[in-house]
């Protein structure tokens, strides 16, 4: 338990690369945490807030791992953050609310074998979303 490089504050899900790295959601610490395929500590991205490449308590991460290799995170700020593998923000979309292109504190992500980018939602109610772009 803590805020150093490696120690974590409520980890929330993980991911791993195609090249074996594992990234893990760091939900109290407010950043994602990558590790090398031998569980050595990389580096880290994201600070609390809600501007572009900043999170406020990740809770689902994905890695699109057929194509481009980006890294999507969602968290408490209704919306999913994209970086690179070393950790520079992309981009970010949604916000909060119940329409098509909302959220409510998107919980998990998961890719389909076809590239589609699938968000089961909050665990305080159930909407599914397919992304793509």
């Amino acid at each position: 338990y803590g805020s150093a490089n490696g120690q974590f504050d409520l980890p929330h899900n993980i991911a791993i690369d195609s090249q074996g790295s594992l990234y893990v959601a760091d939900g109290h610490n407010h950043r994602i945490q990558k590790f090398s395929p031998d569980e050595k500590f990389v580096g880290q991205f994201g600070t609390k807030g809600s501007g572009p490449g900043q999170l406020d308590r990740p809770i689902g991460i994905t890695i699109d791992t057929g194509a481009t290799g980006l890294v999507y995170v969602s968290d408490c700020n209704h919306c999913i953050s994209v970086f690179t593998s070393d950790g520079v923000f992309v981009s970010k979309f949604g916000s909060e609310g119940r329409n098509i292109d909302q959220f409510n504190y998107p919980y998990d992500l998961k890719f389909d074998k076809d590239g589609f980018l699938y968000d089961p939602e909050d665990k305080h109610g159930w909407r599914p979303h397919c992304i793509s772009w």
